[in-house]
Formats: C-alpha cells, sequence, structure tokens
C-alpha cells in the first residue's frame, strides 16, 4: 500500500535502436539501418559500391536494405538487374530540387532530443 498522495510513476525502457529510430523519424531524418551492409543476393557493381543517393529500396527491422533501382540511372545500368516500374525515366540532379534536404554537414550539427544540450566546458 502506497503513502497518500504518492503516486506510482511507469517507466518503459527502450533499446537504443528504437530510441535512435524515434528520434531520426521525429526529426525527418530518415530511418537508422539496422543492417547497413548490401544484402548477398544483390548484384555485384551495388554490393561494391553500396547503398546510395537515389537508391529506391525496402526496408525492414530485421533484414538488410532491400535495394530495387536507383532514381538517378538509366534502365539499363547493371545495377539494375531486377528491372525498373513501367515508363521508368532517371531523374537528373538538375531537376530535383536539394533545397528541402537539411544540411547537417555543418560543424556543431547533430541529432538529438530537445532533453539533450552541448557543453561548452572544455572536455
Amino acid at each position: 500500500m502506497q503513502p497518500s498522495g504518492l503516486h506510482q510513476i511507469k517507466t518503459t525502457i527502450r533499446a537504443p535502436p528504437e530510441i535512435f529510430h524515434k528520434e531520426l523519424l521525429g526529426q525527418k531524418r530518415g530511418s537508422p539501418q539496422w543492417y547497413p551492409g548490401p544484402s548477398s543476393d544483390l548484384p555485384r557493381t551495388y554490393r561494391q559500391n553500396g547503398t546510395g543517393l537515389g537508391d529506391v529500396g525496402i526496408t525492414k527491422i530485421d533484414a538488410p536494405f532491400d535495394f530495387l533501382f536507383n532514381i538517378f540511372l538509366p534502365a539499363e545500368d547493371p545495377i539494375h538487374e531486377k528491372g525498373v516500374p513501367d515508363s521508368f525515366e532517371p531523374l537528373t540532379l538538375d531537376r530535383c530540387d536539394p533545397s528541402h534536404i537539411p544540411a547537417c554537414d555543418m560543424p556543431g550539427c547533430s541529432v538529438a532530443s530537445p532533453s539533450i544540450r552541448r557543453s561548452t566546458e572544455p572536455s
């Protein structure tokens, strides 16, 4: 029996990957890959280069990224051995508007929850 006026606080413990996933999605910065390496059943060219800008595929928590096609490469590119959608036309970077992509390559940029504060103290 609890003393009068005290309430039990229920906490949920989440694994670090779950927290990281939630934080990235909340800031619209993508989804982390649990298995970042390419699947062994993908074309050799793809496995050598890895995931790249314009890759379209399926992500699952318990499996590697399942590459389907790349929006910037022509349909005849060897990396598209699984094929491309009907009426596929590759995009060119000049047709894309990169202004909506957050610039996180600036000094001091980080992905963190609002409760995290940057220390100005030297370490």
